[in-house]
């Protein structure tokens, strides 16, 4: 797959984004929320 120089320019700006957001999410206290999802339908 062949990107051009801006194509490239936008995705490594979205990517970085995304990136951003995954950091936000490791800072995020999770400890007290409790999942009630039934684990038969996780897969």
């Amino acid at each position: 797959m062949e990107l051009t120089e801006k194509e490239t320019e936008v995705f490594a700006e979205q990517f970085s984004t995304i990136l951003e957001y995954f950091e936000l999410l490791k800072e995020v206290e999770i400890s007290d929320v409790h999942c009630d999802a039934d684990e038969n339908h996780l897969s």
